[in-house]
C-alpha cells in the first residue's frame, strides 16, 4: 500500500525508507536533554547531612560526569545498609552517618580504629556538613572529623557521653573554639533532660527514603535505554558512527539505574550523628564541645573485629572497572568505533567527552572530596579550574555537538505510523476524539465507565484522586493533627484548604473526561472547567507554604495572603483563564502555549520561596517550607507537562497508545504525585513547627 503524506520542509528519511525525519522544535531540543541529561543529576544519592553547596556542586558535576561517584555508588550498594532491620546505628553506620571525632597520632584511638579495619586513609567529614547536636573543635589544627568506619563497634554511651540529649542541628566548625557559656546563643543547643541511658538497640536514627528521587532514576533509565534503542535500530549510527548524539546517553542511563538500587538500597539521612571515642575525651579537655552523641565506640571489642573479606574487595574493585567501562564497551559495540558522516568537530568531542567520563569517573569523586576536606582558597581555586577545563568543557562541548546534530538529523518517527497523520496539522499525532459515540445524555456517558477505551485511564485516576484528597483531610485530623500537642486549629485549617483544592480539581478533571462524548457545547464547558480546576489547584496549594514558610512572621504572613501573592499571580492566571476560555485559544494549535503558562503559573510561588530564603536562610526554610519536597513537586509538575505539550510517547508511535500510556495518562500521574508529595511536606512542615514551641526563637 502506498501512503502520500504531506511533511514540513527539511523532512527526510537518511536513506532509510522505514522512517521519516521532521525537523525539531524546541521542546524536542528540551526534551532530549531534559530527559537524558538533566534528569540524571536529580537522582543522584545525597551523602549524610550534605550542605545545599556540596549537593548543588554534586549536582552540576553528575550532570557532565554521569560516572561521577561510582566508586561511593557501589560502595553504598555493597554495604547494602537499608537491609538491616532494627539496629539503627549498624545501618546509619553503614551509611556513613556516623563520625567520630580523629587525633592525627599514630597511638591515637582513631589510629587504632584505622588499622583494625584495614584503613589507610580516614575519610575526612567536608565542611558544611550538617550534625546532629554540637561539634566545635579545639584550635588546635591535630584534630579531624572523620566518618566511622562501618564495622566499628558500638556500645551505649556512659559517663562523659551525652546520648539521646536533644541538640539543633547545625554546621560543623573546625579550627576556632567558640564559648559555650550557660545561655550563650552561639552555642544553637535545646539543653533538655538527659536521656536515661539504654541499650544500643533502643537508639533510633531519622532517615528517609526518597521515593522520588528513585522513581527520576528509574523513568530516566528507561528513557536513556530507548534512546539508545532508537540510535541502534534507525539510521544514527550510520551516519554517525561513534558521534552519534544517541549513543551519548548510554553513562547517564547505567549511571541513572544503578543510583536507582541505591536509593532502594541505602536510605538518606538529612544530618550525621557524632560517636563517642577517648579521643574526643581529649579534645573536651583542650577547649572542645561535642553535645549530642548517640553511641560509643567498644573499644574492648575493637580487637575482635575480623579482617575485611579480600575477595569482597576484589569483587568490588572489578565492579568499579567494570561500571565505569561498560559505556564505552557499548559504544564500541553499537558503532564498532567508527566514526562514519560525522564532522572532526563532532568525533572529538564526542570522543573526548567519552572517554573523559570514562577513564575519569573512578577517581573525579576523590578529588572534588578532598578539595572538600582541605578546604583552603588555593586547594579549592585549583580544584575548580581542573574540574572546569578537563572535566567540564568535554561535556558542553560535547552537548553543543549533540544539539546540532540533533537540528541535522532530526525527529524519527515509523512511516508506517506517520501515513496516518497529518503532519501539517502541528503534529498532533493522536487524534482528539476519545473513541466513544455521542451519547447525547449524562447517563450514558457514565455509563461509559463500565468498559475500556481511551478516556478511562484519565477519568479513573482522577476520580480515585478527588476521592483521596477529599477524605486527606479527616486522616490528617485523627491521625496527625490529634496526636500533636501544640497543633492550633490554623493548621487544620490551612492543609484542608490544600487537600480540598486537589480534590475540586480532580473531580473537575474526572468530569471532563467522562462527559466528553456527551455533546460538543458540554464537551467545550467542561474542558474550560478541567482548566480553571488547575488554576484552583495551583493557588490554594501556596495557602498552607506561606503559612509555615513565614510562621514566626504573622504580618508578612497575612500580607503574601491578601496583596503580594495575588499581585504576583493574578495577572498569570488571568492570562491562563484567557487561553482556557477563549474558543480561540482552546484549540490543538495552542496545547504548548497553555502547557508553558500552567508552569509558569506553578512557578510563580519562587517568590516568596526566594523572599523566604533571604529573610531566613536555607536552614530554616528547608524544612519550614518543605523546599525539598516542593522541589520534587515542580520537578513531577514540569515534567508532566512537558510530556503534555511533546505528546510522548504517542508522537513516536501514533495509535499504539489510545488507550495505555498516552501523554495526558502521564501528565494525570505526574499531577497526583506531585499533589500527595506537596501533601507529605506540609505534614512534614507542621510536625517540625508543632514539635517547638520555640521554633521562633530559634528561627
Amino acid at each position: 500500500m502506498n501512503f502520500t503524506i504531506q511533511a514540513p520542509p527539511g523532512t527526510t528519511n537518511h536513506g532509510d525508507p522505514r522512517i521519516i525525519c521532521v525537523p525539531p522544535e524546541w521542546y524536542d531540543y528540551a526534551a532530549f536533554f531534559f530527559a537524558n541529561y538533566l534528569a540524571h543529576a536529580a537522582t543522584l544519592h545525597s551523602n549524610p547531612g550534605a550542605s545545599f553547596t556540596e549537593s548543588l556542586i554534586a549536582a552540576i558535576t553528575a550532570l557532565f560526569i554521569p560516572g561521577f561517584g561510582v566508586l561511593n555508588t557501589l560502595k553504598r550498594i555493597f554495604t547494602h545498609s537499608g537491609t538491616i532491620r532494627h539496629d539503627d546505628l549498624r545501618r546509619a553506620a553503614k551509611s556513613g552517618a556516623l563520625a567520630m571525632i580523629r587525633i592525627c597520632e599514630d597511638n591515637s584511638a582513631s589510629a587504632i580504629i584505622m588499622d583494625k579495619q584495614r584503613l589507610k586513609e580516614p575519610r575526612i567529614v567536608p565542611r558544611g556538613r550538617k550534625l546532629y547536636g554540637t561539634c566545635v573543635m579545639p584550635t588546635s589544627t591535630t584534630y579531624q572529623l572523620m566518618e566511622l568506619p562501618p564495622r566499628t563497634p558500638l556500645r551505649s554511651c556512659d559517663g562523659g557521653a551525652s546520648m539521646g540529649q536533644r541538640g539543633n542541628v547545625r554546621q560543623h566548625h573546625l579550627g576556632a573554639r567558640k564559648d559555650v557559656a550557660a545561655g550563650d546563643e552561639d552555642q544553637e543547643v535545646l539543653i533538655g533532660e538527659r536521656a536515661a541511658v539504654g541499650t544500643v538497640d533502643q537508639v533510633k536514627l531519622s532517615y528517609t527514603y526518597n521515593i522520588p528521587k528513585m522513581l527520576v532514576g528509574f523513568v530516566q533509565a528507561i528513557w536513556g535505554i530507548v534512546t539508545l534503542y532508537h540510535a541502534a535500530r534507525g539510521a544514527q549510527v550510520q551516519k554517525y558512527g561513534y558521534a552519534a548524539f544517541g549513543l551519548t546517553v548510554a553513562p547517564y542511563a547505567i549511571m541513572s539505574m544503578v543510583n536507582f538500587a541505591v536509593g532502594i538500597l541505602t536510605p538518606e539521612y538529612q544530618t550525621m550523628y557524632l560517636v563517642h571515642t577517648p579521643d574526643m575525651e581529649r579534645a573536651r579537655k583542650e577547649g572542645g564541645v561535642f553535645d549530642g552523641v548517640v553511641a560509643a565506640v567498644d573499644m574492648e571489642r575493637l580487637y575482635d573485629v575480623p579482617p575485611p573479606n579480600k575477595w569482597k574487595r576484589r569483587l568490588y574493585r572489578l565492579a568499579v572497572v567494570s561500571l565505569a567501562a561498560s559505556p564505552l564497551l557499548i559504544v564500541g559495540f553499537l558503532s564498532n568505533f567508527q566514526h562514519n558522516e560525522s564532522t572532526p568537530a563532532q568525533a572529538g568531542w564526542m570522543a573526548t567527552w567519552l572517554l573523559i567520563g570514562t577513564f575519569s569517573s573512578a577517581w573525579v569523586r576523590g578529588v572534588y572530596e578532598v578539595a572538600m576536606e582541605r578546604d583552603t582558597m588555593w586547594n579549592m581555586a585549583l580544584v575548580r579550574f581542573l574540574f572546569a577545563t578537563v572535566f567540564y568543557v568535554p561535556a558542553i562541548g560535547g552537548m553543543v555537538q549533540v544539539g546540532l546534530a540533533l537540528k541535522e538529523y532530526g525527529i524519527c518517527v515509523s512511516a508506517n505510523s506517520a501515513a496516518h497523520n497529518d503532519w501539517s496539522a502541528s503534529l498532533e499525532i493522536i487524534a482528539d476524539e476519545d473513541g466513544r459515540p455521542t451519547s447525547g445524555s449524562v447517563w450514558r456517558s457514565l455509563q461509559s465507565l463500565s468498559y475500556l477505551h481511551n478516556q478511562t485511564i484519565n477519568a479513573y485516576t482522577h476520580l480515585a484522586g478527588a476521592a483521596a484528597f477529599a477524605a486527606l483531610p479527616l486522616h490528617f485530623k485523627e491521625c496527625v493533627y490529634k496526636y500533636q500537642p501544640n497543633s492550633q486549629v490554623a493548621d487544620l485549617v490551612v492543609v484542608s484548604t490544600y487537600c480540598l483544592g486537589v480534590s475540586v480539581c480532580f473531580l473537575f478533571s474526572a468530569t471532563f473526561h467522562i462527559l466528553w462524548n456527551h455533546s460538543h457545547p458540554l464537551a467545550s464547558i467542561c474542558n474550560k472547567l478541567d482548566y480553571m480546576g488547575i488554576l484552583i489547584l495551583m493557588w490554594r496549594a501556596g495557602i498552607p507554604t506561606i503559612y509555615y514558610g513565614f510562621f514566626c512572621d504573622p504580618r508578612l504572613r497575612l500580607l503574601y495572603w491578601m496583596s503580594l501573592t495575588a499581585e504576583q499571580t493574578t495577572g498569570t492566571a488571568v492570562t491562563c483563564a484567557i487561553l482556557t476560555l477563549h474558543p480561540h485559544f482552546a484549540t490543538p494549535k495552542f496545547r504548548k502555549w497553555r502547557a508553558c503558562f500552567y508552569a509558569g503559573f506553578g512557578l510563580s510561588s519562587i517568590i516568596f520561596v526566594v523572599h523566604g530564603l533571604a529573610r531566613y536562610g536555607w536552614d530554616v526554610q528547608r524544612s519550614h517550607m518543605s523546599l525539598v519536597w516542593m522541589g520534587w513537586m515542580a520537578t513531577s509538575n514540569l515534567v508532566g507537562a512537558a510530556i503534555y505539550a511533546c505528546r510522548i510517547p504517542e508522537r513516536w508511535a501514533p495509535r499504539v497508545f489510545d488507550v495505555y500510556g498516552a501523554s495526558h495518562q502521564i501528565f494525570h500521574v505526574a499531577v497526583m504525585v506531585a499533589a500527595w508529595i506537596h501533601y507529605d511536606g506540609l505534614v512534614a512542615a507542621f510536625r517540625l513547627v508543632r514539635d517547638r514551641p520555640d521554633v521562633c526563637g530559634i528561627a
